[in-house]
């Protein structure tokens, strides 16, 4: 299914996320990719596999998959959808849809090198050691966390969306 709308577009433009969950070193984590510097828009960010709603695509839900397939190589058959996230606006011109799934059986990966520069997977536990310490219930998107990941720099959009997850993880544990 599809999440509760976000609200009015006003003109926004519509993109969607995958995020996905996988087993590593025994482990839940987080897929990240860090995407190619020569592209124009957010080059070398970390990011979700992401990409702008196309006329042939049935949804969110599977534009987030499109881009998984087409960004990182990982088939549509390989993830069960878990839920749609609630919308992440971006400034004033982009909505972003979040769609969450479980990658079953992981196996190596050969991004696409237009797109995507490398993969990285983080435990869930270390996002959540960095959240508990420095982003615990940010509500001001202005103070917006931020998260180390291999040498790399989790900020803007995906963070917002990464702290929001954590958020729920969270909720009820000490």
């Amino acid at each position: 299914g599809e999440a509760e709308p976000c609200g009015e577009l006003s003109g926004r433009k519509e993109a969607a996320v995958a995020v996905i969950f996988l087993e590593t070193g025994g482990e839940p984590g987080l897929l990240f990719t860090k995407r190619a510097a020569r592209l124009g828009q957010h080059a070398a960010q970390i990011s979700f596999p992401v990409g702008a709603l196309e006329i042939e695509d049935a949804g969110h839900q599977a534009a987030a998959l499109r881009e998984t397939w087409e960004e990182i190589g990982i088939k549509a058959e390989e993830l069960e959808i878990l839920a749609p996230l609630p919308c992440q606006p971006v400034l004033d011109t982009w909505l972003i849809h979040p769609c969450a799934a479980w990658w079953r059986n992981p196996r190596p990966l050969e991004p696409n090198p237009d797109e995507v520069e490398k993969i990285i997977v983080s435990p869930l536990k270390i996002l959540i050691e960095q959240h508990r310490k420095d982003c615990w219930m940010v509500r001001d998107p202005a103070l917006a966390c931020h998260y180390q990941l291999s040498g790399e720099i989790l900020w803007g959009a995906t963070a917002r969306i990464t702290g929001r997850i954590l958020d729920r993880l969270l909720v009820g544990t000490p």
